[in-house]
Order: structure tokens, then sequence, then C-alpha cells
């Protein structure tokens, strides 16, 4: 995608950048008025990167993109749409893309697109790993508190045990009266 950005810089006409100028205003006054909101492209018409890549009038590098990536992509894309405030972020680097497309600038163009497939790429793992995260977390804190009463639990059983070895060995306390003292604070023996 860097690379489509760098070619669209130079071969895109004025009537391709004024059309994705206006594209891109009409997707920033929708996600003005819901900022929380996706960034929505319904159809590739519609789509800022399918227009930047077709655009580069690289017929191989539009037909990987357009036919055989974007279409892979769509799927994270809609994940997208559940990151809160991603689609505004995506409007804001998509602006940055096009200054650079307005001033003919390759080189910072393929930078922008760059960047703005890391961020979008971080913001979907982010995404991604925190409902994992979470059940790591929960599953650590269970394993935790599972393994504290097994220890407490372990810690009563040896101390009951050797308890009842001492007192059984000796001749003041009888052996029936070590295991009903055992077996109230539920030491088996």
């Amino acid at each position: 995608e860097g690379m489509a950005a760098r070619l669209a810089a130079s071969e895109m006409t004025e009537q391709e950048l004024a059309e994705l100028t206006d594209l891109v205003d009409k997707h920033g006054v929708a996600l003005r008025a819901a900022p929380q909101g996706p960034y929505s492209q319904h159809d590739s018409d519609d789509d800022f990167h399918v227009r930047i890549a077709r655009a580069s009038r690289n017929p191989v590098l539009a037909e990987l993109l357009c036919d055989q990536f974007y279409p892979r992509l769509f799927l994270c894309r809609q994940k997208h749409g559940a990151v809160k405030g991603r689609g505004l972020e995506a409007w804001k680097e998509h602006v940055r893309i096009l200054n650079a497309l307005q001033e003919r600038d390759g080189e910072v163009a393929e930078l922008q697109m760059r960047r703005h497939v890391r961020s979008a790429r971080a913001a979907l793992i982010a995404r991604e790993s925190r409902p994992m995260a979470a059940a790591i977390s929960a599953r650590l804190a269970e394993r935790s508190s599972d393994n504290a009463c097994a220890i407490a639990d372990r810690k009563r059983r040896c101390t009951g045990v050797a308890l009842f070895q001492r007192a059984r060995n000796s001749a003041s306390i009888s052996s029936a009266t070590c295991r009903a003292a055992c077996s109230t604070s539920a030491i088996r023996i």
C-alpha cells in the first residue's frame, strides 16, 4: 500500500485527486457526527485505499491489492468498527495521506500510508488481545487462589498428622481422642 501511495502521488489526475478529497471530506463529516463510530466504506467506489491503488497506474499492484488483498482485509476492517475511536483516527491518517498526495510528494505519501497501516494493525492486535489477556489473567488468578487453598489445606493436614502422631505416641491422649480432634478440623489421616 505504501508503494501504491508513492506511485499515486505522481500518477493521479487532478480529477481523481478532487474526487478523493470529496470522499475524505464526506467520511470526515460522518465521523465527526459519531466520533466513536466505525469508518464506513461500503463498496470499492467508496474505499480510500482502493482509489489510491487504482490511481497508482500499476496494474499488477492494483490487481494484487484490490482483487486479492482487500477482500481478505474486509473482515479485519469490520473488526475495527468495534475499536472505539479507531474510525476517527483512521480518517485523520487518511487526511495526512491525502495532503501528501495533493502536494505530489510520493515519499511522504508512502511514509504516511505505512504509518496508517501499522496503526490499523496495532489497533486490531490490541483489540484482539484484550479478551485473551483478560481470560489469561482470570485463569491465573483462579489458579493462584486454588494453589493458595491447596497449600493451606496441605499445611493443615501436615500439622494435624504431626500432632496426631505426637499425641498418639503420648500416653496422656488416647488414639480415639486424637482421631476425633483431627476429624473436626478436616484433617484426613
